[in-house]
């Protein structure tokens, strides 16, 4: 700024010495000295400009001289060059808007980073387990209006059709309003109670089969007193199935052991009593049904017994379905052997019961487990028979209330368990 202001006052200064010394002379006076006129062509400015130029112009330039004879020259040429303008500060650095908090970070997709594993099992029935239910109490309503028209003697069809038709469509709608209020049932209940019915239905069956095989004609049972059979033991059975959940709590996986290992025993032993089987066959099927009702039995209990332990997967369920046929078609050219044979055909059955149960018994094992092994990790098992501690004790000495029968004190093993 300062170089600019000296810069305006030279050539302020030069503009009043060339108006102090010039003086202008006639043109038409030819005795007169023209001296040189200083006239400023250019103008002083603050910034940016360079050094003003001046034109000296004597009496030849008045007098119309060749422009030649004009000699221009700048300040510039008198006075040293400047060092340049200062550099600027500029503009203070701006601090910018403050950083935006953005949006806050996404979850993203996927499961939960807290860690791998299996989610934990619902409590809730699955569609398939309540209509599991569904089915059992349609046949069960179907079948108990079939007995109340049978014990009130109803024999036209229209009025008989009232009884399995209102109780077939009320049963179910029971179901529906139980599992409705419960939002919906808890998972194992549908199937206990399903399972109940028809093992309730299953054994009635088997005890009204024997009794009619194994009557005179005038003793054995008829379709009334199956009719019965069936209502008692499926209710009754369908209340057992109950109590079982609200006692034991079990899977439907154990349910459809049970049941299966009840139709298994069945078929077992009903082989087992064929077998076992002489003279008429005509008298075989006393046999085969005592001997089926006894594998019901045994399937029922053993399958019981083994829930308390062990339960197996879907997979390993659909194995033992498999092995359990295929054992008893890979079992069946026993029967060749007995061509051209004294020997009863009859025992062939032996066989036969042998390879179903041998392919049970694979099938459980080439069958995929749940969990973490053979028992379902994702199960809530029922415990039985638990030990809770055991180690060394000391036994106390006990006083004998006969002569000779008092205990010494000494040591020993003590067990703690639940029986229940």
């Amino acid at each position: 700024m300062t170089a600019h202001f000296h810069r305006s006052l030279l050539s302020l200064a030069l503009v009043g010495w060339a108006s102090c010394y010039a003086f202008e002379a006639r043109a038409d006076d030819p005795g007169v000295w023209n001296p040189p006129v200083m006239e400023a062509s250019g103008s002083a400015r603050l910034a940016g400009a360079s050094a003003p130029s001046f034109t000296l112009r004597g009496a030849a330039a008045s007098s119309g001289a060749p422009a030649s004879d004009v000699e221009t020259w700048s300040v510039a040429q008198y006075y040293p060059p400047q060092g340049g303008y200062p550099p600027q500060g500029g503009y203070p650095p701006q601090g910018g808007y403050p950083p935006q908090g953005g949006y806050p970070p996404q979850g993203g997709y996927g499961y939960p980073q807290g860690g791998y594993g299996p989610p934990p099992p619902s409590n809730k029935s699955t569609a398939l387990e309540i209509g599991y239910l569904y089915g059992t109490s349609v046949a069960w309503g179907v079948g108990t209006g079939i007995w109340i028209d049978l014990e009130a003697g109803i024999d036209e069809p229209g009025p008989a059709l009232i009884a399995p038709a209102v109780l077939g469509v009320a049963a179910p709608l029971g179901v529906f309003i139980a599992d409705y209020v419960m939002n919906p049932m808890p998972r194992g209940l549908p199937s206990s109670l399903a399972t109940g019915m028809l093992m309730g239905a299953g054994a009635g069956l088997g005890i009204w089969a024997v009794q009619h095989t194994t009557s005179s004609e005038e003793k054995e049972w008829g379709f009334t007193e199956f009719a019965r059979a069936e209502f008692i033991g499926s209710t009754l059975g369908g209340a057992l199935g109950g109590v079982a959940y609200a006692t034991l709590r079990p899977s439907p996986k154990t349910n459809m052991l049970v049941l299966s290992a009840a139709t298994w025993g069945t078929a077992i032993g009903g082989a087992f009593g064929g077998a076992a089987s002489t003279g008429d066959w005509s008298e075989s099927n006393d046999f085969v049904m005592v001997g089926g009702l006894v594998g019901y039995g045994v399937g029922t209990l053993g399958s019981g017994a083994a829930s308390m332990f062990w339960v197996p997967s879907w997979n390993q369920l659909g194995w033992m379905w498999g092995g359990f046929g295929l054992g008893v078609v890979a079992s069946t050219p026993i029967y060749l052997f007995y061509l051209g044979s004294d020997g009863d055909p009859r025992t062939g059955l032996i066989g036969q019961g042998i390879g179903g149960l041998i392919g049970l018994g694979i099938g459980a094992f080439v069958g995929t487990p749940d969990g973490r092994g053979m028992a379902d990790a994702d199960e809530e098992r029922f415990d039985f028979a638990k030990i809770v501690s055991y180690g060394p004790t000391l036994i106390p000495g006990a006083p004998g209330y006969l002569p000779g029968m008092a205990l010494p004190p000494g040591t020993g093993v003590g067990v703690n368990g639940l029986l229940w």
